[in-house]
């Protein structure tokens, strides 16, 4: 059999295992660190485009709130020039007149014309 040398490795320091550690702590907290901004990027990027759309959402129904308001004071102005037509009727005024205020048409010889020289 062969007889197989043993180094004395008690003698010797280890140095280099500490600086692979160290390279690569490193090297984690700088990915993790890259890591970190993109994901919080993103979520930034996520709340800004849902409370975009909450917006618009919200514009959109102010929109159509308006849109009813519009409808239905048209529908009110049209309703109410209606009345106006039916009230400023010259047969129900002369109604009116005769009933509420009692008056009449005057007689041909209560007409006097009168002339302006």
């Amino acid at each position: 059999m062969r007889k197989v040398k043993r180094r004395n490795l008690s003698s010797r320091r280890r140095k280099p295992a500490r600086k692979k550690n160290r390279h690569f702590l490193r090297s984690f907290l700088i990915t993790f660190g890259i890591f970190a901004g993109m994901v919080t990027l993103l979520v930034g990027v996520g709340f800004f485009y849902v409370d975009a759309r909450l917006q618009v959402i919200e514009v959109g129904y102010r929109v159509a709130e308006v849109e009813k308001q519009l409808r239905d004071l048209t529908r009110e102005h049209e309703h109410l020039k209606l009345e106006t037509v039916v009230l400023r009727s010259p047969e129900r005024v002369a109604a009116l007149a005769e009933r509420e205020l009692a008056l009449a048409f005057p007689h041909p010889g209560q007409i006097r014309i009168v002339s302006g020289k």
